[in-house]
C-alpha cells in the first residue's frame, strides 16, 4: 500500500512541466512534437487493428447476406406453395 502512494506521489510531480513553455518557439515545438505523438499512437492502432476490424466487418456482412438469402427463400417458397401457377 505503501508503495502505491509513494508511486502516485512520484507520478503527479511529474506530471508538472519542469519549466513554463514562455516562448512562441518552445510552444510551437511543444505543439509540434504533441501533434507527432499523437499521429504515432493512431498510426500504430490504425495498422495493428485495421486488419482485426476488417476481417469482423467483412464475415459479419457474410452472415447478414446469408440470413438475407435464406429468408427470400423461404419467403419465395411460401408463396410458390400458397398460390400454385
Amino acid at each position: 500500500m505503501g508503495e502505491l502512494v509513494l508511486l502516485r506521489m512520484h507520478a503527479r510531480d511529474r506530471s508538472r512541466a519542469p519549466f513554463p513553455l514562455t516562448t512562441t518557439g518552445s510552444k510551437l515545438f511543444a505543439a509540434f512534437m504533441a501533434f507527432v505523438s499523437i499521429g504515432t499512437v493512431l498510426t500504430t492502432l490504425v495498422l495493428n487493428l485495421g486488419p482485426i476490424i476488417a476481417r469482423f466487418w467483412r464475415n459479419e456482412i457474410e452472415r447478414v447476406e446469408h440470413d438475407f438469402r435464406n429468408i427470400e427463400r423461404e419467403v419465395s417458397e411460401e408463396f410458390h406453395r400458397r398460390d400454385p401457377p
